[in-house]
């Protein structure tokens, strides 16, 4: 479609208005049909949406979170944006726009990459600090459970774990986010924490971090039975066990994670969590219900003329 290689040159334009008038066609060619959707994407489509999402106005941002939301839902296409650096760089950057609903469009492509491949998600530089910086930016708790998801991508892998346990504000955001008192959040919380519990060296940091102290908060207030579980089991890990007795636990062959990978090894005695990640992770959903509970509320919802609901927040719900 030559009319769609036009308005993927007009995003590089230095008129912001411009830009928009080309966003807004876009978002009409992807709902309009799945060949259309490979027409934005060829020729480098994908690298000048994500131009266009760090050199436009608030608006243009959020039709362009919709966009890459639309695009996700493809399996070929979610593909190449999970092969890609410049998408995800893109979406981590929408992530930090004061816009509840480019926030949520954001967060819910993101998850959707990945459960595609985390590899892609956990590679970016500023990940961490784009995650826990999003309390700064609203106060909506289901904003903050799209971000803890992803978090918990962050906290399965040895290294980006300890990557967030260098930043001064975890214990902060995890406080915030559990005092939501939302219990599928605060489930996620607790599996975040539980997870800095399964090698010595990452272990030893939570302690001294008293992230036990977020642990303390959801026992003490949540009315969720596997919440409560989950950080009763970390509060007493953190408490009996002095994590510095443990010999080093050896480098993973795979520097990268799943949410529904199975854990590495642990050393003879070593007292890490034993709520499994297949039963917990159960909570993320699979990617097929991912995708159909994200679809519900997305398709056509920036043209609505309610843009205050675009997105869906059935994603939400645990299964």
């Amino acid at each position: 479609m030559g009319g769609v290689s036009t308005l993927s040159t007009l995003l590089h334009s230095t008129n912001k208005r411009i830009i928009q008038e080309a966003v807004t066609a876009i978002s009409y060619i992807v709902s309009d049909s799945e060949d259309n959707k490979h027409s934005v994407v060829a020729d480098r489509g994908l690298e000048d949406l994500s131009h266009a999402a760090f050199n436009s106005s608030i608006l243009t941002q959020r039709y362009i979170a919709g966009i890459y939301l639309e695009l996700v839902f493809n399996a070929d296409i979610r593909s190449q944006i999970a092969s890609l650096n410049s998408p995800t760089k893109a979406l981590l950057h929408l992530c930090s726009n004061k816009d509840n609903e480019t926030m949520r469009l954001a967060l819910q492509t993101l998850e959707l990459v990945a459960i595609e491949s985390s590899d892609v998600i956990l590679n970016q530089e500023n990940l961490v600090f784009d995650l826990l910086n999003i309390p700064t930016n609203t106060l909506d708790a289901s904003i903050y459970l799209l971000a803890g998801k992803i978090l918990l991508y962050v906290a399965e892998d040895t290294v980006s774990c300890g990557k967030m346990l260098n930043t001064d504000s975890l214990k902060d955001t995890l406080m915030q986010f559990a005092k939501t008192d939302d219990p599928i959040l605060q489930k996620v919380v607790a599996k975040v924490i539980l997870c800095t519990l399964d090698d010595r060296d990452l272990a030893i940091k939570a302690q001294d971090m008293k992230l036990q102290d977020v642990l303390v908060y959801i026992r003490n207030n949540s009315n969720d039975r596997d919440a409560w579980n989950m950080a009763d089991q970390g509060i007493t890990l953190f408490n009996n066990n002095d994590f510095r007795k443990y010999q080093p636990m050896p480098p993973p062959s795979d520097s990268f994670g799943s949410t529904l990978s199975l854990r590495k090894p642990r050393p003879s005695g070593y007292p890490g969590s034993t709520f499994s990640l297949n039963k917990d992770a159960k909570m993320m959903g699979s990617q097929s219900t991912m995708l159909e509970k994200v679809r519900m509320g997305s398709r056509l919802s920036l043209r609505s003329g309610n843009q205050s609901n675009v997105g869906s927040r059935a994603s939400l719900q645990s299964n």
